[in-house]
C-alpha cells in the first residue's frame, strides 16, 4: 500500500515531488525521501528548496500581496472558512499522517488538525474586528490621532518537525488573514504536514496564486529566506541555537522577527505536593510526543523529603507507557523522528548516575525507552 493510498486531499501533494506557489512547481535540487519514523516506510520524496527557489518565492509573493491587502474582509474570510470546512470533511485522513509523519500518536494527529481548524477559523474572526485605534489631542481641538494596522507585506514562516501543522497553521493563517502573503519552509522531515497540507486546503478554498508559497529546504534556504529584500518578517520555530542565526540574518536588514525557542523548562515540585498530581503532571511534561516539545519538562526539582517516593511514581507511570507505532494505536510513544536524538538519549542515559527504567528499542532505531535521571544537588 502506498503511502497516499486513502489520502485523497493529501495525494497531490504526495505524489506531485513539487513546491508549491498556487501550483505544484518542480523543484530543480534532488529530492529527499521522507520516512515514517515508526515503520521505516518511505511516505513520499519530497522536492527541496534552494536559494535560488526561495529568491523566486519571494519575488512573487512580493507581486501577489497587493492586491490581496486591498481584497475585502468578507471575501477573505470566506476562503479561510471553506478551508477549515475542508480540513473538517478530511479529518481522519489528516489526523493519521500528520500522526505517521512526525512519529506521534493518533491523538496527537487529532489534536493538531483540531488546532487547525480553529485557528483558520479564528483567522476568518480576525478579519471583521477593529484593529485601530483613536486618541483625541487636546491641545489640537476638532482633530483625531489614530492608528491603524498594515500588512508587513511578506512573511516568512519557518516552522518545525514536532507539531508541524499547528506550529504552521499558527503563523500561516494570522498572517495571510492580516494581509500578508506568505512564504513557508516547513522542515523537510515533515513537509506534509507542516507545509503541503495548508497548501492543499488553501488551494480547495481558492487562495488567489502566489500569496502562499511552501518550499521545504534545508539551512541554506532558510538564510536565504530571512536574507531576502522581499520579505520583512520572519517568524521561527526552533531550536535556540537556530534561532540565533535566524535573528542575526534577519536583523541585517532590520526585519521584524518573533521567535519561539527551545528551554530547559523546570518543574517545582514542593514538599507538601499531591505526589500523584505531580507524576502525572510531570510524565505528562516531560514524555508528551516523546518529549520533542520545546514547552516540555526538562528538569524535575524536588525537596529531598519526597525525592523517593516521587521517582517510584513517576517510575510507574514509566512502566505503563508502551513504545512503538502509536499513529496505528499500538503504543502510547511513538519514536524519534531522528537517529541523531535517539543516539543523544542513548549518550545520555548510559552516563545517568542511576537509571529507574529502561527498556531495549522497540521499533526500529528511534524508538527509545524512557529513563528516569535522579541527582542530588
Amino acid at each position: 500500500m502506498s503511502a497516499s493510498d486513502g489520502t485523497p486531499l493529501l495525494h497531490r501533494a504526495i505524489e506531485s515531488e513539487c513546491v508549491f506557489n498556487g501550483d505544484w512547481i518542480p523543484s530543480s535540487s534532488p529530492l529527499l525521501p521522507v520516512i515514517e519514523p515508526a515503520t521505516g516506510e518511505l511516505l513520499m520524496n519530497t522536492a527541496m528548496a534552494d536559494a535560488a527557489d526561495i529568491a523566486v518565492a519571494c519575488r512573487e509573493a512580493a507581486l501577489a500581496q497587493p492586491a490581496w491587502a486591498a481584497l475585502g474582509p468578507r471575501e477573505k474570510a470566506e476562503i479561510f472558512l471553506l478551508a477549515a470546512d475542508h480540513a473538517v470533511c478530511a479529518f481522519d485522513e489528516l489526523a493519521l499522517y500528520v500522526a505517521r509523519e512526525s512519529g506521534g500518536s493518533l491523538h496527537k494527529g487529532q489534536h493538531e488538525v483540531n488546532e487547525a481548524i480553529v485557528l483558520l477559523r479564528q483567522a476568518a474572526g480576525m478579519l471583521s474586528q477593529a484593529h485601530g485605534h483613536g486618541l483625541m489631542l487636546p491641545s489640537a481641538a476638532g482633530r483625531l490621532s489614530y492608528a491603524r494596522r498594515v500588512a508587513h507585506g511578506v512573511v516568512g514562516v519557518i516552522s518545525p518537525f514536532n507539531f508541524p501543522l499547528v506550529l504552521s497553521m499558527r503563523s500561516v493563517a494570522p498572517a495571510l488573514a492580516a494581509g500578508n502573503a506568505v512564504v513557508l519552509k516547513p522542515d523537510p522531515q515533515t513537509p506534509i504536514s507542516g507545509g503541503f497540507l495548508i497548501a492543499r486546503l488553501f488551494e480547495e478554498a481558492g487562495l488567489p496564486k502566489g500569496l502562499l508559497h511552501v518550499l521545504p529546504g534545508a539551512a541554506d534556504a532558510g538564510e536565504a529566506l530571512c536574507r531576502d529584500t522581499n520579505v520583512q518578517m520572519i517568524t521561527f520555530t526552533g531550536s535556540t541555537a537556530a534561532g540565533r542565526k535566524v535573528a542575526e540574518a534577519a536583523g541585517r536588514n532590520l526585519k521584524k522577527v518573533s521567535l519561539e525557542l527551545g528551554g530547559k523548562n523546570p518543574l517545582v515540585i514542593l514538599e507538601d505536593a499531591d505526589l500523584d498530581l505531580a507524576a502525572s503532571n510531570a510524565a505528562f511534561g516531560a514524555w508528551l510526543h516523546q518529549g520533542q516539545i520545546c514547552m516540555a519538562t526538562g528538569l524535575i526539582l524536588v525537596h529531598e523529603s519526597i525525592v523517593a517516593d516521587l521517582t517510584r511514581k513517576l517510575a510507574d507511570k514509566a512502566r505503563a507507557l508502551t513504545v512503538g507505532n502509536a499513529a496505528r494505536g499500538e503504543a502510547a510513544l511513538g519514536p524519534l523522528i531522528k537517529n541523531a536524538s535517539c543516539s543523544t538519549y542513548t549518550r545520555w542515559s548510559a552516563t545517568a548516575c542511576k537509571l529507574v527504567r529502561s527498556w531495549k528499542p522497540v521499533v526500529n532505531t528511534r524508538a527509545c525507552s524512557i529513563a528516569l535521571q535522579c541527582s542530588a544537588a
